[in-house]
C-alpha cells in the first residue's frame, strides 16, 4: 500500500515537472556547507528556483548506493 501511494505521488510530481534526476551526488567530506552549496547549484536549474527561496520548500534526496558523507551532510540541513 505504502509503495502504491508513493508511486502514485512520484509520477504526478513528474508528470508536473517537478522531479529533476542528477547522475552522481556524493561529498567528499561531511559538512552542511558542502550540501548547500550541491542545494544552490542545483536551484540554478529551469524550472527549479525557488529551491531555496521558498518557506517551508523541501526536497527528496535517493541515493542509488549507501554514502555516509552525503548522508550526514544533508540529514539536518534547515533552510529557515
Amino acid at each position: 500500500m505504502k509503495a502504491k501511494a508513493l508511486y502514485t505521488i512520484l509520477s504526478a510530481k513528474y508528470k508536473n515537472g517537478q522531479v529533476l534526476f542528477v547522475d552522481d551526488l556524493s561529498l567528499k567530506a561531511q559538512r552542511q556547507k558542502n550540501a548547500l552549496v550541491v542545494l544552490k547549484a542545483l536551484s540554478k536549474v529551469s524550472g527549479y528556483n525557488d529551491l531555496l527561496n521558498k518557506r517551508n520548500n523541501s526536497a527528496y534526496i535517493a541515493l542509488s548506493s549507501k554514502d555516509t558523507n552525503t548522508e550526514k551532510s544533508f540529514r539536518n540541513l534547515e533552510m529557515f
